[in-house]
């Protein structure tokens, strides 16, 4: 893995611990770690921490209060969603490269996106597309402005308070120099 292939914990509020692979102790994180492969990054209740990707942090991903994900792969970028909810920018993706997110029931992959994934099985795209492919082989993609629900699996018009959940996540990466 070259030097794209970097995940790093950009800020945190509240109750945020990390466990490095091959390790069996959570520990406190920190802003400024590096994140390895295999690292699992857990929040509290009423905290969240942002996750930088890639080379110069171009994209990255906002854990909600008490969600948990494991970076299974930094190149190309696999993120395990094992409880909770994540808000992801994904940005710079060359045409080799590509972002999952991937949950009990599905792989969702990220085409340079604002986006929205759940543990319980709600996605929702902002900007640009995600492509939900399920363990049982279907598969949908989901374009700016719509929302998938997770037991029907029929496509609405994203909620506008989803929608300004994402674009306020979408303000506070902006400034931020993940670099």
């Amino acid at each position: 893995a070259g030097d794209a292939a970097k995940a790093r914990i950009i800020s945190l509020e509240g109750q945020v611990q990390v466990k490095s692979a091959g390790s069996g102790d959570w520990q406190n994180a920190a802003k400024g770690a590096w994140l390895d492969e295999g690292a699992e990054v857990s929040t509290g209740e009423f905290s969240s921490c942002l996750l930088g990707f890639g080379e110069g942090g171009s994209s990255a991903l906002t854990l909600d209060d008490s969600s948990k994900v494991a970076v299974s792969s930094l190149d190309p970028v696999k993120v395990n969603l094992e409880s909770g909810n994540v808000i992801g920018i994904v940005k710079g993706l060359g045409a080799e490269s590509s972002f999952e997110v991937i949950t009990s029931t599905a792989v969702a992959s990220v085409r340079g996106t604002k986006f929205y994934v759940s543990s319980d099985g709600t996605y929702a795209v902002l900007e640009g597309q995600l492509v939900v492919a399920y363990s049982d082989g279907a598969s949908v993609t989901l374009n700016a402005g719509e929302q998938l629900n997770p037991d029907s699996r029929e496509i609405t018009e994203i909620t506008a308070g989803l929608a300004q959940e994402i674009e306020d996540i979408a303000e506070v990466l902006s400034k931020y120099d993940i670099r």
